[in-house]
């Protein structure tokens, strides 16, 4: 069997894997959903069911809903009322198994991509980043799930004295339960966790940006830290490593921006620099009635060719990681130059509409990834390969 042959039999096979488990997981659910008939008659809805699995996972009882309204929920909402920072204080905290469970709940329900990056990391690797993966989860739903700005800093300055408290061995919160093994083992500083906080933060006071020097300041806080813990989880925080993480990650970032003008505005956010926007030529003003003109369409080329040259001259990271990781390091990376390819495919019109990731997307990307992964083993055996010969 060649090489084609044998990559196309490996990827039907997980896929038919992921199918078996998704088709379990939906009919296991439908069935708890349906089969269980509520005292007034009704049907269970999914957030009692999802209330009643965390009652019987994590050993809390049926009182811990009853003043909570049963209506089709916002997942976190829930979360919080178990985990806030007085229902921690009123109960035992989680063992560990319990809180590492948590975390693997939390990241594979609320990352639609974090199931292939499961499956593409180092078994054993993969709780440690949903002890990470969970921290970030958790800190950017404080900043972006509480309506009020100043409840949403008041709930990230619990959090910030949680993950000071777990750095001198004090841990309730399941998140810090879990994630304090993960921190002693890989040796990470508080640094990236704080400056993940503190963007968050900046985030309900600051809704525009001056300069591109501001964004770029901020996506330092906001995105560039998460590329660093990775770095730690892989033990591979160089110097050099970092430089290309934190261009990577801040291209991303930058990605994301321009994916998601409209959206952004709509909850009153503008990343695009308004040094940026002025020198073309488009005024503020012009946001409000979210006018494409040629002004417009100037400014998103710009941006885009920017963010392609950070992504760009972060891509040597990938060969400097070990083993599997490169693939999924790459994936990321790809995936931020692929939004970049969708927004020029739409002529850069995106107050009309938002350029879409899709799942056949997600899928050739990540045959690309597998390629040049496959690509870099074979030029490396040939590399030793050589170097035995030359000895000899």
């Amino acid at each position: 069997m060649g090489i084609t042959g044998f990559l196309k039999t490996k990827l039907q096979a997980n896929a038919k894997a992921w199918l078996i488990l998704v088709c379990r997981a939906s009919a296991h659910y439908s069935l708890a959903r349906n089969s269980r008939p509520r005292p007034d008659g009704q049907q269970m809805t999914s957030k009692c069911f999802y209330r009643k699995a965390l009652s019987l996972r994590f050993g809390y009882s049926n009182d811990v809903w009853s003043n909570t309204a049963v209506t089709e929920p916002r997942l976190f909402a829930t979360d919080l009322d178990l985990f806030g920072p007085e229902a921690i204080l009123a109960r035992p905290s989680l063992d560990l198994r319990a809180a590492e469970a948590y975390c693997r709940r939390l990241a594979t329900s609320h990352y639609e991509n974090f199931p292939v990056v499961s499956w593409l990391l180092p078994k054993d690797l993969r709780q440690h980043f949903y002890n990470v993966y969970s921290f970030c989860r958790w800190a950017d739903n404080l900043g972006d799930e509480i309506p009020e700005s100043e409840k949403s800093l008041t709930l990230l300055g619990w959090w910030r004295d949680e993950l000071n408290a777990c750095y001198f061995g004090q841990t309730r919160h399941p998140v810090f339960v879990a994630l304090r093994p993960t921190i002693e083992q890989f040796s990470i500083p508080r640094e990236p966790f704080l400056d993940l906080i503190s963007a968050f933060e900046q985030d309900q006071s600051v809704h525009e940006y001056q300069t591109f020097e501001q964004l770029q300041h901020y996506c330092r806080r906001s995105a560039d830290p998460v590329g660093r813990l990775v770095l730690h989880l892989c033990h591979a925080q160089t110097e050099q490593n970092i430089v290309w993480s934190d261009s990577i990650c801040t291209g991303l970032q930058l990605a994301n921006f321009w994916q998601d003008v409209s959206r952004d505005f709509m909850i009153g956010r503008i990343y695009l620099p308004r040094e940026d926007y002025e020198r073309f030529g488009y005024r503020r003003e012009d946001f409000n009635s979210q006018i494409t003109n040629q002004a417009f369409l100037d400014l998103m080329q710009f941006e885009t060719k920017r963010s392609r040259e950070f992504l760009i001259r972060g891509l040597p990271l990938v060969e400097n990681l070990p083993g599997r990781l490169q693939v999924d390091i790459d994936l990321f990376a790809r995936g931020g130059l692929h939004i970049l390819e969708k927004i020029e495919f739409l002529g850069y019109r995106v107050w009309e509409t938002r350029p879409q990731v899709t799942k056949v997307d997600i899928f050739r990307l990540l045959c690309g990834s597998l390629w040049r992964r496959l690509l870099f083993c074979c030029r490396w055996r040939g590399w030793m390969i050589a170097v035995l010969l030359d000895k000899d």
